[in-house]
C-alpha cells in the first residue's frame, strides 16, 4: 500500500498536461512573460515566451537566444493553458495500470499449495 501511495504521489508531481487556447494576432491579448507556441507562414513551429510586444513585432526568448517576430510572419500565437482534465486523467490511467500490473505480480508468485492423495 504504501508502494502505490507513493507511485501516486510521483504521477501526481511529474504530471503536467498542457493545452493550447488560440488568441488573436493582437498586442493587446499577448501576456508578457507567458508561454505560447508561435506558427510562423512558413509552418515552423516554435514555443517561446514572450519577452516584449509591440504595435508590428513579437519578441520571444526560446532557451538562450531571444528573437524578434514581426506580426506579418506570424500565422497563428496559441497561448500555454494548463488542463486539470488531461492531467487527471493520466494521472488516474498511470495508478489503474500500477494497480493492475502489481494484482497480476502478486498472482503469478502466489504458490499453489498441493494436496496428497490418501490411495
Amino acid at each position: 500500500m504504501k508502494l502505490i501511495t507513493f507511485l501516486f504521489s510521483i504521477c501526481i508531481l511529474l504530471t503536467s498536461c498542457f493545452g493550447y487556447k488560440s488568441i488573436e494576432l493582437t498586442s493587446s491579448e499577448i501576456i508578457v512573460g507567458k508561454k505560447y507556441k508561435i506558427t510562423t507562414i512558413d509552418s515552423t513551429k516554435i514555443d517561446a515566451i514572450i519577452v516584449d510586444v509591440t504595435d508590428n513585432t513579437v519578441s520571444i526568448q526560446k532557451r538562450e537566444t531571444q528573437s524578434e517576430i514581426p506580426f506579418s510572419k506570424i500565422k497563428t500565437i496559441k497561448k500555454n493553458k494548463f488542463s486539470f482534465l488531461k492531467s487527471g486523467l493520466l494521472t488516474l490511467t498511470i495508478i489503474i495500470g500500477i494497480t493492475g500490473i502489481a494484482l497480476l505480480y502478486q498472482e503469478s508468485i502466489s504458490i499453489p499449495i498441493e494436496t496428497q492423495n490418501t490411495n
